[in-house]
């Protein structure tokens, strides 16, 4: 919802989208297409597949567009939204954003030591969740330590079992590669991969599913080479640097309704266009423009 700045009205770029909203198209082609199930390749013919696919050609597309800018935040924070799109292309893969029956997951089963367990009440309730994305399989693709498999309707068939470590680790080096790769004004001595892989797998590997201690292990694991508060995370902290608010509830709107935007007041802080939360914005908009044009 757009947002009273000043005299001005911002309207950030929703990059999520949960409820009853995402049945609809508009936001499967604004929000789970360009920024999380990116199809492999431009659309140019309706038969052209909307799956998303590992590393694919699209993917690196968005990429090429996000740092061939020049030197600045705003091209920063383009390369961390194609990043986040393209890191979803490995956890994502086999799954769409649109709603149709190619999202169909059923008989999800885990591995579970030296077994395979078939769910049983998640299987029941996922079912009943929209055939978008991976709904139907609930949060198995985005666990990096876990193993599963599925069985799809469309075509009816059973999907290889799905070692999340192994395309979680693929993604991480050729995301590395990538910002390698990417041009700098300057840069300390380069890490090799092979010193941060294994570390790196360790990480994926971790059952962990606290955020919060997650991202605390990332940080102790890292902390040798990193400033470890610089990658504190908190969702609010741009929101609350760029618009200075009177209440800190005022940028709490994540569960907000309509109604409640049109209260919102803050006031125009000199600077404002360029925080790292308008540039964010203004980075994902372009992403979506990009992909939009290209389906």
């Amino acid at each position: 919802m757009p947002l009273n700045v000043g005299d001005m009205m911002f309207d950030p770029v929703r990059t999520a989208q949960y409820g009853l909203d995402s049945y609809g198209w508009s936001a499967q082609k604004r929000i789970f297409i360009p920024f999380h199930f990116l199809p492999s390749r431009p659309l140019k013919t309706s038969q052209d597949s909307f799956i998303t696919e590992p590393n694919s050609v699209f993917a690196h597309m968005i990429w090429d567009e996000a740092h061939k800018k020049d030197n600045s935040l705003h091209r920063l924070c383009r390369m961390g939204v194609a990043l986040h799109t393209f890191a979803d292309t490995w956890s994502h893969q086999g799954f769409s954003g649109r709603h149709n029956n190619e999202n169909d997951v059923e008989n999800i089963q885990i591995h579970d030591g030296d077994k395979w367990k078939r769910l049983i009440l998640e299987n029941i309730y996922l079912d009943f969740l929209p055939q978008i994305g991976h709904a139907e399989a609930g949060y198995f693709p985005d666990q990096s330590y876990r193993v599963w498999k599925y069985r799809k309707n469309k075509p009816k068939k059973m999907i290889p079992p799905r070692y999340n470590m192994k395309e979680f680790s693929n993604a991480a080096e050729t995301i590395y590669n990538l910002l390698y790769a990417a041009d700098k004004p300057a840069s300390d001595h380069s890490i090799p991969w092979s010193e941060i892989q294994d570390k790196i797998g360790d990480l994926f590997a971790d059952p962990e599913e606290d955020l919060d201690n997650r991202c605390a292990m990332w940080r102790e694991a890292f902390e040798d080479i990193l400033d470890t508060e610089k990658f504190e995370y908190n969702r609010r902290k741009w929101r609350e640097d760029a618009l200075d608010p009177k209440r800190k509830r005022d940028i709490d709107w994540d569960d907000f309704e309509q109604s409640d935007f049109k209260q919102l007041r803050f006031p125009m802080k000199p600077g404002f266009y360029d925080t790292p939360w308008v540039q964010f914005h203004r980075a994902a908009l372009k992403q979506r423009h990009f992909v939009l044009e290209n389906l």
